[in-house]
């Protein structure tokens, strides 16, 4: 697919912003809200990014999408320099004041663009830490031989921030040189949309524990179906949905074999990928996130802004969402007893659920609303363009 710049032959403001991100979808229920902000801010807005077939996408304000192949995970290295070739030629038009790229591998691709096309400006928004990182074995080690020296020579570029969701995996990137210190920020999560995600009267029959992620081992979809079993051999009455596909471009993706049996095993309901998440979280009575690595999963910002307790990971990114006893619980990475055990208590204590229900909503009407976030980077971006001062200290 190649890209179809529009109206590059309009004058430029100066204040040019490109974001780079594999998905459009990703960009429509994640970044979409940002680049509106920007372009209230006088921004003009190009959104790089993988387009599937057949789609368009819908005409907006200050906000041009230009179809990129974009594949998620490495693995085709002659992709990849394309796709770097492709952006180095489109960003030398573009001339942009900051590129954002999203996710590890963009972070790679797109700083080489960026430098390659005079970019003065980057900030690389590490969502996450993903395989690369966080998985063991072979293929894993060798991304992280690929990646590192590149993202440490990237940090050194004057003008090049990093961006965290949490402190945990800024620390991770500080110890290995991947991150220059002094240009790296925590802003946590992209935000939810408070009004769209709302709390809803508990619904009545059997409680509903939600899962909603990709169908990824890494995400602990396969603790999620332990967990169901082992409640369901002790008689708890409980409904368990896992919404969601798989993503055959992750290494981590449950294979089709595996999904088909867990669906035959009739424990766990199945509706696949679902576009309106309000809906299903207004449906469930508790949300449930076994995930083995997040950097600020917004499917939890989503459970706490419709007032659902939550079970999750004891891990960075969950912790930053989840105050254990408040608004959920937390259990030990990869432990289904634990998680089962969880699950069960506020399967049974409706009046626990209410309350860090009402919790969870409280803490993210006070720290995770679009709009608070999004200001936050827009400050990170006047402060790559050196219009306001450093901050004291890493955290936004």
């Amino acid at each position: 697919m190649n890209p179809a710049p529009q109206n590059m032959n309009t004058p430029r403001s100066g204040r040019q912003l490109v974001l780079l991100i594999a998905e459009h979808a990703y960009f429509l229920s994640h970044r979409l809200a940002l680049a509106e902000a920007a372009v209230r801010q006088g921004y003009e807005v190009c959104v790089f990014t993988r387009v599937p077939a057949g789609e368009t996408p819908a005409p907006r304000a200050g906000v041009n999408v230009i179809p990129v192949p974009i594949r998620r995970s490495f693995g085709n290295p002659l992709a990849d320099l394309a796709l770097v070739a492709t952006l180095t030629r489109e960003w030398r038009r573009l001339r942009p004041a900051i590129v954002h790229n999203v996710s590890v591998k963009l972070c790679v691709l797109g700083s080489i663009a960026a430098w390659l096309a005079g970019v003065p400006g980057v900030v690389n928004a590490f969502t996450g830490l993903g395989y690369a990182f966080r998985s063991r074995g072979p293929l894993a080690a060798l991304l992280r031989a690929v990646v590192t020296p590149i993202l440490g020579l990237g940090a050194r570029r004057r003008g090049t921030w990093a961006l965290f969701q949490n402190g945990d995996d800024l620390e991770y990137c500080r110890r290995r040189g991947l991150v220059n210190y002094s240009r790296s920020i925590v802003i946590e999560g992209s935000g939810v949309d408070l009004r769209r995600f709302q709390p809803a009267p508990e619904q009545g029959g059997e409680p509903r524990i939600l899962f909603a992620a990709r169908l990824l081992w890494d995400k602990g979809i396969g603790e999620f179906v332990e967990a169901a079993r082992m409640l369901r051999g002790r008689g708890v009455r409980a409904r368990f949905t896992a919404v969601g596909d798989p993503d055959p471009d992750n290494p981590s993706c449950v294979d089709e074999p595996t999904l088909a049996a867990w669906r035959s095993e009739g424990i766990v309901e199945w509706p696949g990928y679902q576009e309106d998440m309000a809906a299903w979280m207004n449906r469930a009575h508790v949300f449930c996130l076994p995930s083995h690595h997040e950097g600020l999963p917004k499917v939890l910002l989503e459970a706490g802004a419709c007032a659902l307790p939550i079970v999750a990971s004891d891990i960075p990114g969950c912790r930053a969402v989840v105050e254990p006893g408040v608004n959920g619980l937390l259990v030990p990475v990869g432990d289904a007893a634990s998680l089962a055990a969880a699950l069960e208590k506020l399967v049974q204590d409706g009046g626990m659920r209410s309350e860090m229900g009402r919790m969870g909503r409280h803490i993210v009407e006070e720290r995770f609303g679009v709009e608070t976030i999004n200001g936050k980077i827009l400050a990170l971006y006047e402060r790559v363009q050196g219009r306001l001062a450093a901050p004291d200290r890493v955290s936004a």
